[in-house]
């Protein structure tokens, strides 16, 4: 970040710890590569992600939707498994001016339960984008540790 703009806040680092996702050895998670989003006023909003699955494996997937964010959600949606359902989802600036960060944050219904995820990025897109994997990250280690519990 530092790389990226010009003065670092107090805002800005608390930002960037409060996003920080609780590791859990075993539990392989998603991991966004990149993500790209093409968009015009007389153009279907269309994103291509890569995304390292918990597999290990390297996907690409594309689709489309209404808006850019909508087209990254349905392009990540095709990474899992199940019924995830978009309860809320908000983008808030962090920070003031051109080089603030934008703070994502997601909230998901997944199989039934409810999963909240964020993260922040200086470009609301990415920063939506890894959100919603943090969301799914989020319900795979609830659901191992759920597991491990009735073990």
């Amino acid at each position: 970040m530092a790389d990226r703009k010009k003065e670092i806040t107090e805002e800005d680092l608390l930002t960037l710890l409060t996003e920080q996702q609780v590791q859990i050895e075993d539990v392989p998670l998603f991991e966004l590569k990149m993500v790209q989003v093409q968009y015009g006023t007389e153009n279907i909003p269309t994103a291509t992600a890569i995304v390292l699955t918990p597999e290990g494996l390297e996907k690409t997937v594309v689709a489309t939707g209404s808006g850019s964010v909508e087209a990254i959600f349905n392009t990540l949606e095709q990474l899992v498994q199940g019924d995830i359902h978009v309860i809320d989802y908000r983008v808030k600036s962090v920070g003031k001016g051109r080089d603030a960060l934008g703070e994502a944050v997601i909230n998901i219904r997944y199989d039934g339960i409810s999963t909240t995820g964020r993260n922040s990025s200086q470009d609301v897109l990415e920063a939506s984008a890894k959100a919603y994997l943090n969301a799914i990250n989020r319900h795979l280690i609830q659901a191992s540790l759920r597991t491990q519990t009735v073990s």
